[in-house]
């Protein structure tokens, strides 16, 4: 076997190798996962601040949801950043509430919604 035919078959076998490494990467399921949640004090309503993946570039969208008293999320959400680090994310973006009708999500003070009722 020739010099120049070893090259070529040890270069094909490592983009061979390296194509099944990108398409096993991308076939990877990427879900969705919540880092921060809390209740209101009255139990009628809660917050909940879910990371939602980026496929290819590695980063992540933080999002948070309103969710009724009986677990329902409202529809929509509302991405309040776009992060690398979940670590710090879950500490930057932690959910408390203030009283019944208020919650703050990092710097974000958010107002309880008319569609979950009084």
């Amino acid at each position: 076997m020739s010099r120049q035919t070893r090259i070529g078959l040890i270069t094909g076998g490592v983009l061979l190798l390296a194509l099944v490494g990108i398409i096993a990467f991308l076939l990877l399921p990427k879900e969705p996962q919540t880092i921060s949640k809390a209740t209101s004090p009255d139990g009628a309503w809660s917050v909940e601040v879910v990371a939602t993946p980026h496929l290819l570039s590695g980063s992540y969208d933080i999002v948070v949801y309103f969710v009724d008293g009986r677990g329902n999320r409202l529809p929509g959400g509302m991405t309040v950043d776009v992060t690398r680090d979940l670590t710090a994310a879950k500490t930057r973006h932690a959910v408390t509430f203030v009283d019944d009708r208020t919650a703050k999500v990092g710097s974000h003070t958010l107002e309880k919604p008319n569609a979950i009722g009084k």
